[in-house]
């Protein structure tokens, strides 16, 4: 770019309009659409690409809280069934405890452990029937539904046989 106005730059010709020369309007308007209409353009582009980017943006947004919420649910699911996995190991030691018991005082303490850890696994059920339904394993939940409900299921209370 010149350093100095030429007499056809915008800046001359727009010196010539405000000093009352109406003739050259003409030429002002044409040189300012010469300079306005690629500008407008890329301006354009430059909006529609940032329009783009925001969606993308978004777009990239939501799939990452879905992946973490994924990533977290899991995690829950897993330490339920775990948590179940233990209660059906300490049941086995109950029942022995009750099939062991010398008297009367010791069969009351075993089926009270035992009643006590069926309501603890049946709310741990219950919860990983919840973490199954929102990571969408239907098959899983389905499986957990058929062993809860099995006939003689150690962790089910009697009211629920």
């Amino acid at each position: 770019m010149h350093s100095r106005a030429t007499a056809t730059g915008l800046f001359a010709l727009r010196a010539e309009i405000l000093s009352g020369k109406k003739e050259a309007e003409e030429a002002y308007q044409k040189q300012r659409r010469a300079i306005l209409g690629p500008l407008d353009e890329l301006s354009q582009k430059l909006g529609v690409t940032s329009d783009t980017l925001e969606v993308q943006v978004v777009k990239q947004r939501q799939s990452l809280d879905a992946a973490l919420r994924f990533r977290n649910e899991p995690g829950g699911v897993v330490a339920v069934s775990d948590t179940i996995s233990l209660d059906m190991k300490e049941m086995t030691g109950q029942i022995r405890l009750l099939m062991l018991a010398a008297n009367d005082g010791e069969a009351t303490a075993a089926a009270a452990g035992l009643k006590q850890l069926s309501e603890r696994m049946t709310g741990n059920v219950e919860r990983l029937r919840g973490g199954l339904v929102k990571l969408n394993q239907a098959g899983v939940d389905h499986n957990v539904n058929a062993a809860a409900t099995a006939p003689g299921a150690p962790w089910r209370s009697r009211s629920a046989r």
